[in-house]
């Protein structure tokens, strides 16, 4: 029998995806510079502690999170969402089937679970993308009155927006590869049951960012039904390992 193929981690789809979060954070940051140094910044220099000027200071930074919503609107989060699970999952599909074919087996063809499990990973990824937007505007409204609290420079306070924009672009990173390791998987676990698989080979990146739990458990064979306490290869916070099908 030729070689059941080996099971791919999806580094396109993930790259995708990672691409259009970090298009929406670095357009959220460029307004929040923009407004700053338009608005906040004079109200800044000229605070004495006057009610009215807060309230001024305080229409701007809710005009920053009215433009970040519209750029984190439902219908964009939902179309990014979707096109990344759904991208996911044909990739998954035909690689489930190419090892499929393989050993043998009749590839997937009637799959009752897939619409639901599908929706709901759209569902948590939206989520998951407007949390970036809430938290950044959290963050950003802390570092303003912060800043005014304890006389810090607008220079200084400008450098701290900054450095909150490269947190932003880490979350939004480490959700486009998270997400793309615990959603492929959760398909390749439920997919290998479905064709019969009870057990797995659990396969490492092989690289130096392999951390040492899992090339602990590289080239172990576990079952799908007690499988190690890290959980299902791919499920770990960033985990990029794979499943490799054990037929018997």
């Amino acid at each position: 029998m030729k070689k059941i193929p080996p099971t791919r981690f999806p580094d396109a789809v993930a790259a995708t995806y990672q691409r259009r979060l970090l298009q929406l954070v670095k357009e959220m940051h460029r307004i929040t510079l923009q407004e700053f140094d338009k608005g906040i910044k004079p109200q800044i220099v000229a605070y004495q502690a006057d009610a009215n000027e807060l309230t001024a200071l305080q229409r701007i930074l809710d005009l920053i999170k009215a433009m970040t919503l519209n750029i984190f609107n439902d219908s964009t989060l939902v179309d990014i969402a979707n096109s990344f699970v759904s991208g996911l999952n044909l990739f998954n599909m035909k690689n489930m089937n190419d090892q499929a074919r393989v050993a043998g087996i009749n590839p997937i063809s009637f799959e009752d679970w897939i619409d639901d499990y599908v929706q709901s990973s759209i569902n948590q990824n939206v989520g998951y993308i407007k949390s970036i937007a809430e938290q950044h505007h959290s963050k950003i409204e802390a570092i303003v009155y912060e800043g005014m609290k304890n006389g810090t420079s607008t220079k200084e306070i400008r450098e701290q927006l900054v450095n909150q924009f490269h947190v932003s672009q880490s979350r939004a990173q480490f959700i486009a590869v998270d997400q793309s390791g615990t959603i492929h998987g959760q398909l390749v676990a439920k997919r290998h049951q479905h064709m019969g698989v009870n057990k797995f080979e659990w396969v490492t990146s092989n690289d130096e960012r392999v951390r040492k739990s899992h090339q602990a458990l590289g080239s172990r064979v576990f079952s799908y039904k007690q499988p190690p306490a890290e959980g299902l290869p791919g499920e770990p916070y960033r985990c990029r390992c794979t499943a490799y099908p054990v037929f018997e």
